[in-house]
């Protein structure tokens, strides 16, 4: 049975006071003092156990394109570090199967390590890159969603390669009445659809409640979701044209079909978003952006990272030597040194067992051209030498 930390709350309330009650009526104010204490070690302790996030998770979601799936060990390590669990979404392609590919197995037996929740689903349709992106905006209607209150459970949609500062920019405060939180909300202007004008939201990061998450996406409140019903939503939702869509809209499947759903429930809810929704508004607080990624020396002169920066966009192919190398500096300012070895170790039992053509072959980003990869990591382009290699070793 579900007792929710509210109850729990509420139950402590009521001890608390018939406590009271029978220290007046029966002992002295030095015995109530400590029946008092006694009750407040047993809520702290459970806080403490439970942790202060413990109803929180960020929703990530990959399909096998290394050039992503390898740096997800570092980025679940550091969200459980700030006390917030991973929920991690994979995208199968039809036939695709995770034992046939042992350097994604080999990273899903990490992060099954370290207590993330997954799940697994399968493009047939959509490809596998924008099902996977877009896959995020359901994870509150998936089966393991419906395992968890509805009304205080948490979910956070983040990527692989973004690292916050302060939780309290990205986890809404549900004592204080907030159900949906927008981090950078002010990022991306707006978007159309055919004759519809709404707003484009970035999803590092989009919060809310499970309960909040179905109402605005239009998702059941009973019923999981699977795999096939992802797909045929999306498609219905642009009226099968998906596939018709050029490589930026594609790119952007996710924006667009969340900023598209989130409008149509926001016409329909206009007073309560109000009410309950907290937006942060990130212009002119510094990132460390890995299109203006500082040198190495400036980097480690730097003594608090986050004092500096307000957050960080990193390279997440760090199977490539040079990306490596670069971030490496940045780990060591927010990792523990155990932890920046344990990642060390993994890439070095990853590499041998990568193959870095299909891996640049299943790939695109539409920065992966842009001047600043020669500039900041002396290599041509996102994807580097990648294309040329046949089988890789270490490079």
């Amino acid at each position: 049975m579900y007792i929710s930390s509210r109850t729990i709350f509420v139950i402590s309330v009521i001890v608390t006071t018939l406590l009271i009650f029978n220290s007046f009526n029966h002992v002295s104010f030095y015995n109530y003092y400590d029946q008092a204490e006694f009750i407040r070690g047993i809520m702290n302790s459970a806080v403490q156990k439970n942790g202060e996030f413990d109803h929180v998770y960020v929703v990530l979601s990959s399909d096998l394109n290394l050039y992503y799936f390898v740096h997800m060990p570092i980025i679940v390590q550091y969200w459980k570090n700030l006390g917030i669990r991973t929920y991690l979404m994979i995208t199968l392609k039809e036939g695709e199967r995770i034992e046939d590919d042992e350097a994604a197995k080999k990273v899903v037996e990490f992060v099954e390590g370290q207590g993330a929740a997954i799940a697994y689903f399968q493009s047939k349709k959509i490809k596998s890159g924008q099902f996977a992106q877009t896959l995020r905006c359901f994870a509150a209607g998936t089966e393991f969603a419906h395992t968890l209150d509805p009304n205080n459970t948490i979910f956070i949609t983040s990527d692989v390669d973004f690292f916050p500062s302060k939780t309290e920019f990205h986890v809404p405060n549900l004592m204080k009445g907030e159900e949906i939180l927008f981090y950078d909300k002010s990022c991306c202007g707006n978007i159309n659809w055919k004759d519809v004008k709404f707003e484009m939201y970035i999803m590092i990061t989009i919060a809310m409640t499970l309960n909040r998450w179905r109402e605005t996406m239009g998702l059941s409140h009973v019923v999981p979701v699977d795999s096939d019903f992802v797909e045929d939503y999306i498609n219905q939702t642009f009226d099968g044209e998906v596939g018709k869509m050029d490589q930026w809209g594609q790119w952007f499947l996710d924006q667009k079909f969340f900023g598209l759903k989130f409008w149509q429930w926001k016409k329909t809810h206009r007073k309560e978003y109000h009410r309950i929704i907290r937006n942060i508004d990130r212009r002119g607080q510094p990132r460390l952006e890995r299109k203006w990624w500082p040198k190495d020396e400036e980097l480690e002169k730097i003594d608090d990272i986050w004092k500096t920066y307000e957050s960080a966009h990193i390279t997440p192919g760090i199977f490539l030597d040079n990306v490596w190398a670069k971030n490496l500096v940045f780990y060591k300012k927010i990792f523990p040194e155990s932890q920046v070895q344990q990642f060390s170790e993994f890439r070095d039992s990853l590499l041998p067992l990568m193959n870095i053509t299909e891996t640049m072959q299943r790939h695109y980003h539409p920065e992966q051209n842009d001047q600043y990869w020669n500039k900041t990591f002396a290599q041509k382009g996102m994807l580097g030498d990648g294309r040329s290699v046949q089988q890789h070793g270490k490079i």
